[in-house]
């Protein structure tokens, strides 16, 4: 699908001028400055490989509808399918998926599709569920992409006492928007059947 495409590209692109920001943060010194940028750069790259992932559901799902006759859904696309279903109200900037979703709920079931959004089905992609997550933003996470841009950089990392306050902030934040994944809920769910799927997407 073209427009995971483009997505995906532009996130990479401002995954690229966050870093770039970091960098420049750190060396002028702003180190606890770079600190809270860095969330910029997490958010970004997340995106940018949801949206690769996309793409690829995308391209193989095209291929087994083509290869497939009017019969249950093969198995190896359950996580294809639940992920597609899983992705849409979080990728807002991606409206067909929407589409793609209610195809599936229609074919699949709505307590298939329930669980699948809740990411109570283990056939959606941790590593999905993982982008999605405010859990990557947190101070934890961003000290340790720091660490990596700044070895990559070339530059010694010093926090100061404006580190606490970075911590405070971000600790805050992460309480504030609150988990809307639920990643501890990622359970064994049973092999449901997903019913007839083979007519292609309008």
């Amino acid at each position: 699908m073209a427009k995971a495409d483009i997505l995906k590209n532009q996130h990479y692109v401002r995954c690229s001028h966050a870093w770039s920001d970091v960098v420049q943060l750190l060396n002028h010194g702003h180190h606890e400055q770079a600190l809270l940028r860095v969330g910029h750069v997490i958010r970004e790259q997340n995106m940018a490989e949801v949206f690769s992932m996309v793409e690829k559901y995308c391209h193989l799902l095209a291929e087994k509808v083509t290869q497939s006759s009017n019969t249950d859904s093969p198995k190896e696309l359950e996580e294809v399918i639940s992920g597609l279903i899983f992705m849409p109200s979080r990728a807002r900037n991606f409206p067909e998926l929407v589409h793609i979703r209610d195809t599936f709920t229609a074919k699949s079931g709505k307590q298939y599709a329930a669980d699948s959004i809740e990411s109570h089905s283990c056939n959606v992609n941790l590593q999905i569920i993982q982008k999605f997550s405010k859990r990557q933003l947190s101070y934890e996470n961003r000290l340790m992409f720091l660490k990596e841009i700044a070895a990559e950089s070339g530059i010694s990392l010093h926090l100061g006492e404006g580190h606490t306050v970075a911590r405070k902030f971000i600790a805050r934040a992460e309480h504030d928007k609150g988990d809307s994944s639920a990643q501890s809920s990622h359970s064994h769910a049973t092999h449901r059947n997903l019913g007839p799927w083979v007519d292609k997407l309008a």
